[in-house]
């Protein structure tokens, strides 16, 4: 079985106009989070966050682990991701 690849249609300008503003707005948003993620991240506030959050996380991680070993998934292919 080979690799399927879509025809490629022509789109009309109205189309690619849309796509194009759509595409725009999502990457300004990308650009403004990780803009406030870098301020964050400059005045501590992002440190503090992580620090919080810290132990909820590693709890979480800990039940994946439980449920990946009871389902025969190695764990340590887990925890390298």
């Amino acid at each position: 079985m080979g690799n399927y690849e879509v025809p490629k249609e022509e789109l009309s300008e109205e189309e690619r106009s849309k796509l194009e503003e759509e595409e725009r707005k999502i990457n300004e948003r990308r650009d403004r989070l990780h803009k406030n993620y870098l301020k964050r991240k400059a005045n501590g506030k992002q440190q503090e966050y992580e620090e919080r959050y810290k132990a909820r996380r590693e709890k979480k991680k800990q039940e994946n682990l439980k449920d990946l070993k009871k389902t025969g998934i190695l764990a340590r292919y887990y925890e390298k991701t």
